[in-house]
């Protein structure tokens, strides 16, 4: 049989006072202190006065710390309340008027923790702490892949990236403000995300295509020849280094073009060379020396030709394209002209239509006919010749070189000899009316003049 105990409802009431007697008393012996069991953020505030919490707050506080490490390595410990402000006064008084709602008996049976309280960062002394420090400086910088031609060893090269170690500075400050404030105690920051990158990379679009097209003319040859003289061969080391590559177009340095199309003179003109001819009727060897009459590179066609074929991908020979300054004396029709012999020869077709005494430049500086190779380059009939001082109308005048020319001078009697050594010309030769007329009437522009000094 079940036997029912019965707890007289006067101990029960004595229970109860007994309770509300000690919540009363420890409610009372509280009021300005914290309930045990009490926590703001992870601190014990138990029993403690809000002044009292408030300091415990504030040490607590000041012992937060964030350590920096590159490659495990210890650079730095940032105390966070020296770039913070905890604001713990406020978040006390409001746990504590809250305390004041409580059961107690309910508060001491369970732990009741409150709200850390508001922090201010700041934001800007982190970052210029970080800045200044020894740690960020770096003088490995990251470089872009890149594509180039090794002229050493002939070929081309794609060079990978390099990933440096400077920092780009708004990617680590964010990251250790980021770490202050989100209450973590340790960053490693030899991290490549806060690194300055490459821009370009071997796997870049542009990189990629600038190699494939570089590749594409690379390993050829370009041979120019010309009739009777040697081949020039020009080859990719020679060139390649002038391929540029520029917003997915290849081009060539129009400069050195220019100057290896003139370089070529060498192999190929005539021009400014020493010319050996003979004249058809003695069959005596004579040599003109420089001047403006002979083979030369067209240099504006070359160069543009030579761009062509170095962009075409392709092995070329071709002849190399040159202009002729005058006719070819080789045919047989040229004018000599002896300043010893005071002497013009001239020969039609190998044949000599004229020989005639004549009157040169006079034998001092700035009016000795020019020693030479030339072509006539301009005719006129009449003709007004004017220098400094003088203005002389003529019947017939040939140019061959700037001012000098074949012309009649009425103002002469006689021809030849030593005359020009005393009264000559300003530089042209002066001949008799038929002279000048013979020369005028069967010498068409672009024939060859020598004049010598045999």
């Amino acid at each position: 049989m079940n036997k029912k105990i019965i707890i007289p409802s006067a101990i029960v009431v004595v229970a109860a006072v007994g309770v509300i007697a000690f919540s009363v008393s420890y409610k009372s012996s509280h009021t300005n202190k914290f309930y045990n069991n009490t926590k703001i953020g992870n601190t014990d505030v138990s029993n403690l006065t809000a002044q009292q919490a408030t300091d415990k707050l504030n040490k607590e506080f000041e012992k937060n710390t964030l350590v920096l490490t590159k490659s495990g390595k210890t650079v730095d410990t940032l105390k966070i309340y020296q770039y913070a402000k905890l604001s713990s006064a406020a978040s006390v008084k409001e746990a504590l008027e809250e305390q004041e709602s409580m059961n107690v008996i309910k508060a001491l049976t369970s732990q009741k923790q409150y709200a850390y309280g508001s922090i201010t960062y700041n934001d800007q002394d982190i970052i210029k702490h970080v800045k200044s420090a020894q740690y960020v400086k770096s003088n490995d910088s990251s470089k872009n892949a890149k594509v180039y031609y090794d002229t050493k060893n002939g070929q081309l090269v794609l060079q990978k990236e390099h990933q440096g170690t400077q920092y780009k500075m708004s990617s680590l400050t964010k990251a250790i403000v980021n770490a202050v404030k989100n209450g973590k105690t340790n960053l490693e920051i030899a991290n490549v995300d806060y690194y300055i990158k490459p821009t370009l990379t071997s796997t870049s679009a542009s990189i990629k295509d600038q190699y494939n097209q570089l590749n594409k003319v690379d390993n050829h040859t370009i041979t120019l020849t010309s009739k009777g003289k040697k081949s020039v061969v020009l080859d990719a080391k020679r060139y390649m280094k002038y391929v540029k590559y520029n917003k997915g177009k290849l081009s060539v340095d129009e400069t050195w073009l220019k100057q290896y199309a003139t370089s070529l003179n060498t192999n190929f003109a005539s021009l400014g060379k020493a010319i050996k001819f003979t004249t058809p009727d003695d069959h005596n060897t004579h040599t003109a020396t420089g001047g403006t009459y002979g083979l030369a590179v067209s240099v504006a066609k070359e160069t543009k030709q030579l761009s062509k074929d170095i962009l075409s991908g392709k092995d070329v020979t071709r002849k190399v394209n040159t202009a002729m300054n005058g006719t070819d004396y080789k045919n047989g029709t040229f004018i000599v002209v002896s300043i010893p012999n005071q002497e013009v020869r001239a020969y039609k077709n190998n044949k000599k239509v004229l020989d005639a005494s004549v009157v040169t430049g006079k034998a001092e500086a700035g009016r000795r006919t020019t020693l030479g190779a030339y072509y006539i380059f301009y005719k006129s009939s009449p003709a007004v010749l004017r220098g400094p001082g003088y203005a002389s109308p003529v019947s017939f005048f040939a140019a061959f070189h700037n001012g000098q020319g074949f012309h009649n001078a009425p103002w002469r009697s006689s021809f030849g000899g030593s005359i020009y050594i005393s009264n000559g010309s300003h530089g042209c030769v002066n001949m008799t009316y038929a002279d000048a007329a013979t020369i005028y009437r069967n010498f068409g522009i672009g024939t060859p003049v020598f004049v010598v000094n045999d």
